[in-house]
Order: structure tokens, then C-alpha cells, then sequence
């Protein structure tokens, strides 16, 4: 450790440059490339009553959660996107390559003469950095049990509220195309069931008629007891296939009432609370600049220490009166001391 600490200390520059210079640089940097738009819509949410829970259960969670869950679901399917940039109006601007527009690392090597100019007009790349950047740069949020934030963060603020207003347009599309699926689902479950129950009842009201048929009793008198429970028990069973049927038929019609409602009740279960704006101004983005900095600082320093440690291993200069002694094998009988202008040591 003793011989990396003198050549710090004898070649201060090594670690003072890159050390400091570096993480000073790369903070700067960090500070002005961190600055960005943000743009966010406030959505409420709440449970939709149309569906009969006691086919398919209910949600523990709060609704908030839930949206914002399958938002977010949905954020990660290119048909989901792709619909969002068609909503938003920047399928032009996608094709033509102006949006999301290039990286500075894109831009550099797009000027060279080797590089520059293969790809602008690749429309299929062109998308699929589009769809990278809509899913890099929406997020959702849940706040309490209805509020959810959907939120833009890049440097275009004009088509971030764009992208926003597509993203509830394109959920609230999509939400009622389920809906209506669900419901129909629902309405054929119970449909079936009430042409089911139908034939038992029929089945066992015609055994009962036959019974009767099969065996008559004369005006006033009984019936033999054997017979008399027989018939007990197909009315007995009559009667519960007859209930089993009156609640197929109100189930269907709660179902059928439930399905004629959902696209009124569409807009209370999801709107709109706060509309995206523009933003004042760009802000910063503290996490992301905090970020670089500690990157700056580590690669900095990391570098200070490689090359101070490289200057230690390739230093072959005679410093003391042990490395002479060690270099050329004999004994040091006598050294003179540094002398320095005006005949100071």
C-alpha cells in the first residue's frame, strides 16, 4: 500500500483528474440532461356492478389497484401502444422518424459517413422505437382506494398529453369491448342454465302425468299407500325443479338488466378527474441525476485508482537509498542531498 500512496502523493494530477474532474463533469451533465416533462391525468375509479359476482367471485382489492394494475398489464402489449400512438395522432410522425427522435449517441453516429443515413427511413424500426418509448414513458399509479395517476415523463410535453388522453381513450375502448363480452358470457351461462333446468321440469312433470294416467282413483275414494308415496315423492321433485327453474329465469333477468347497463354506467365506474395539461416548464428528475452523479463518482474514482496503480507498476525511478542497494547489489557508501535554488535542501 506504502509505494501506491507516495506515487499519489508525488503525482497528485493521477487521482485529481479523473477523481474530481470526472464526477464534476458527469453532475453537470447529469443536471441538464435529467430535466424532463411531466404530464399526469387523475382518473377515479370504482368496482363496476354489472357482472353477477356469484359466478366468478369479487376483487379483495381496491379499485384503484386494480385499474391501475391492468392498465399497466395492458402498457405491456404492442396492440395496446401501437392504438395509443394511432389515438395520439403521431403515426405520421412515427413513419417519417421525427418521434420519439434519436438518442445523442443516435445523433452522433448518424453524422458519420459510414453510419449516417442507414436507417432514417426504416419505417419498421421507426415503430418499434415508438412502442419502446410509449412503454418507457407511461406509467400508472394507484392512489387510496379510486384515485389513479397516469403519467408521462420525456421530453416532449405536447405529445405527452397526446399519449396520456390515447392511453384512457384506448383503456376505456377496450374496457367496454370486455364489458359487453363479459356480460354476453354471462347472459349464455344463463341461458343454458334456464334451458336446463326447462327440460328437467319438463321431464319430471311428464312422469307425473304419467303416473296419474297409470294409475287413477275413482271420486272419493284413496290411494294405496304404496302409491300414495310414490306420488308424493314426484311432486316433491316437481316442486324443486320448478324453483330450481323460476331462479334460472330472475337470475337471467338481473344478468340481461345488468348487461343493458353497463354502457351507461361506463363513464361512473372510469373517468376522467384531471385532465392532462402542459406543464409549466421541465423539472428534475432528482433520482436519476442522484443516479449519474454516484456513476460519475465511482468510474472517476475507480479510475484515479487504475491509474495510479499502473504509475506504481511502470515506475523504475531510484527514490531511496534502498532501491539503489537493491538494483545494483552493493552497499550505498555515501548519498547527496537535493538541492534546490539558493542553495536550500
Amino acid at each position: 500500500m506504502r509505494p501506491y500512496v507516495i506515487t499519489a502523493l508525488r503525482n497528485p494530477f493521477l487521482w485529481l483528474v479523473p477523481g474530481v474532474l470526472v464526477p464534476v463533469l458527469v453532475a453537470i451533465g447529469a443536471l441538464m440532461f435529467s430535466r424532463q416533462n411531466e404530464v399526469k391525468a387523475t382518473i377515479w375509479a370504482q368496482v363496476p356492478a354489472l357482472i353477477d359476482t356469484s359466478i366468478g367471485g369479487s376483487s379483495l382489492k381496491p379499485p384503484a389497484e386494480v385499474e391501475a394494475q391492468t392498465f399497466s398489464e395492458r402498457l405491456t402489449t404492442e396492440s395496446f401502444r401501437s392504438s395509443m400512438i394511432t389515438a395520439a395522432g403521431l403515426d405520421e410522425r412515427v413513419e417519417a422518424g421525427d418521434w420519439p427522435g434519436k438518442s445523442m449517441t443516435a445523433a452522433l453516429l448518424s453524422k458519420l459517413p459510414l453510419i449516417g443515413g442507414s436507417s432514417g427511413n426504416d419505417v419498421e424500426a421507426n415503430r418499434d422505437s415508438a412502442l419502446a418509448a410509449v412503454e418507457s414513458s407511461i406509467r400508472v399509479e394507484a392512489q387510496g382506494n379510486n384515485l389513479v395517476h397516469i403519467i408521462y415523463t420525456g421530453g416532449d410535453a405536447e405529445a405527452g398529453v397526446a399519449l396520456v388522453n390515447a392511453a384512457i381513450e384506448t383503456f376505456q375502448k377496450e374496457n367496454v369491448g370486455q364489458n359487453s363480452t363479459q356480460a354476453q358470457a354471462v347472459l349464455d351461462f344463463y341461458e343454458k342454465q334456464v334451458a336446463e333446468r326447462q327440460e328437467q321440469l319438463e321431464e319430471v312433470d311428464t312422469n307425473l302425468r304419467a303416473f296419474e294416467a297409470q294409475y287413477p282413483v275413482a271420486m272419493g275414494a284413496s290411494r294405496p299407500a304404496s302409491e300414495a308415496q310414490q306420488l308424493g315423492q314426484l311432486q316433491s321433485t316437481y316442486n324443486i325443479r320448478l324453483s330450481q327453474y323460476e331462479l334460472a329465469l330472475s337470475r337471467q333477468s338481473e344478468a340481461q338488466v345488468r348487461a343493458e347497463a353497463s354502457v351507461t354506467t361506463m363513464d361512473n365506474d372510469f373517468r376522467v378527474v384531471d385532465a392532462p395539461r402542459l406543464p409549466s416548464g421541465p423539472s428534475l428528475d432528482i433520482r436519476r441525476a442522484a443516479m449519474l452523479t454516484f456513476m460519475g463518482i465511482v468510474f472517476g474514482g475507480g479510475l484515479a485508482g487504475l491509474l495510479i496503480a499502473v504509475r506504481t507498476w511502470t515506475d523504475n525511478t531510484v527514490h531511496k537509498r534502498d532501491d539503489v542497494e537493491k538494483l545494483l547489489g552493493m552497499d550505498v557508501i555515501a548519498s547527496l542531498p537535493l538541492l534546490r535554488k539558493g542553495g536550500k535542501k
